[in-house]
């Protein structure tokens, strides 16, 4: 297994940290410059190319909470992604690979599983957004 490589960008307040992890995850367009993914252009990315980048590239927000759809439990937020991009041949390996990921962050997923965001801690949704990142085996998390 290659050892991943951490890669931080520092800076003071106000300075961009943040514009460029929304340009990196392809939320905004940069006003200049472009930003390339497997030597093409963000922008242009169409069909299974942007498929792949989806998949690839994986966010974790500071707040998880207001990323999760409150209405679907633990369970759809983890599978959902699973199954619509291909990483799982059926229902229950979606399943078996969300409870993995679960157990990767250090949550017991028959116990987190079933409920709701609102009924886990700050932490334990922390957890969940990672699980899902790392659900999907991404090339690149972006963090902020």
């Amino acid at each position: 297994m290659k050892t991943p490589s951490i890669v931080t960008l520092a800076g003071e307040s106000g300075c961009g940290k943040t514009t460029v992890a929304r340009m990196i995850l392809g939320l905004i367009e940069p006003t200049r410059g472009v930003i390339y993914y497997r030597g093409k252009d963000l922008r242009s990315l169409k069909g299974m190319d942007l498929v792949m980048f989806r998949r690839d590239v994986q966010a974790v927000f500071q707040d998880p909470y207001a990323s999760f759809n409150p209405l679907h439990r633990i369970e759809t937020i983890l599978v959902t992604p699973i199954k619509k991009l291909g990483i799982a041949s059926s229902d229950r390996e979606a399943i078996e690979i969300a409870e993995r990921s679960l157990e990767e962050v250090g949550l017991n997923p028959s116990a987190i599983i079933g409920k709701y965001p609102r009924q886990l801690s700050g932490g334990e949704r922390q957890r969940v957004m990672i699980a899902r990142a790392l659900s999907l085996n991404p090339k690149l998390i972006v963090s902020r």
